[in-house]
């Protein structure tokens, strides 16, 4: 693997951990069962601590509620690359991680593969070197927007049919004043109807990070809305706003088997693969 590859694979995990950890600060439940925490370096901080979110971390996620979140999309942490095998024996079997966590090593102890046998690949692209174009999209039929949280988590959910609402729970608990300079949104929508048919969410970079990356995510377009390109556009109007207004230099995405083809078509090459793992035994 290359340096630049490695790079793109530890900013896709890393986007990927920091999402979680978001739920972990802000998610609440129902059942008021809520035990959230979130990982980060040598500590496992609750949600009452000050969280030392440095660039070398090795773990990030967060500990949700089994009962209202019990889902390995949300409640989950994620293994970055600084992690060594000492550090996962320490830390992976903490009794606040959560059962769920994402990682690119082969194996990790006190986890087996997840039953589901998912595996995401890693995705990067260098924004500096690409002509994205879609500066001034223009159609009779769609024009961009900018969505709400709640929105995306709506169009999310109905293009992928999701039926608990779990992502629109989820995403109404986030602060969106805490993070509203880091996490922004892109979406097309219907002219006549003014529904909302695609949309996209980009999270980028801390501002003391100097080597800028927007994490994407949340990519979906209304099944009804599909075969005009829309995906592509909404991702190329994300990409162009991720590098002129938060000054991306990469961007990074895990995708899935729908939106492999269209990252690809975009310039994004695969540097690795994230698999799920599940505790083997109740801590």
């Amino acid at each position: 693997m290359t340096s630049e590859d490695q790079s793109f694979l530890q900013k896709s995990l890393y986007g990927l951990g920091e999402l979680f950890s978001l739920y972990g600060k802000y998610a609440r439940c129902s059942c008021e069962n809520m035990q959230a925490a979130y990982a980060s370096n040598s500590h496992v901080y609750s949600l009452d601590t000050s969280h030392d979110d440095t660039v070398d971390n090795f773990l990030l996620g967060a500990s949700l509620c089994q009962v209202c979140y019990n889902n390995p999309y949300y409640n989950a942490a994620v293994v970055t690359l600084a992690a060594s095998e000492e550090i996962l024996a320490a830390y992976v079997t903490h009794e606040k991680m959560p059962s769920v966590v994402y990682s690119v090593l082969p194996a990790l102890p006190g986890y087996i593969p997840h039953p589901s046998g998912i595996v995401l690949p890693c995705m990067g692209i260098d924004l500096s070197a690409q002509p994205l174009g879609l500066e001034n999209y223009v159609s009779d039929h769609y024009r961009l927007c900018e969505p709400s949280l709640h929105t995306i988590a709506t169009v999310n959910e109905a293009a992928y049919g999701i039926t608990d609402n779990i992502m629109i729970r989820l995403f109404a608990s986030i602060n969106t004043k805490q993070v509203n300079d880091r996490l922004f949104t892109v979406g097309m929508e219907d002219i006549n109807t003014g529904e909302t048919v695609a949309v996209a969410a980009g999270l980028s970079s801390r501002s003391d990070v100097s080597d800028k990356d927007v994490y994407i995510m949340y990519v979906a377009t209304l099944q009804s809305h599909r075969k005009q390109g829309l995906g592509t556009q909404t991702m190329i109007a994300l990409m162009n706003k991720a590098r002129k207004e938060h000054g991306a230099k990469t961007a990074t995405l895990q995708a899935s088997p729908m939106g492999a083809p269209i990252y690809l078509k975009l310039g994004f090459h695969t540097v690795g693969e994230v698999k799920i793992f599940s505790r083997s035994a109740p801590i």
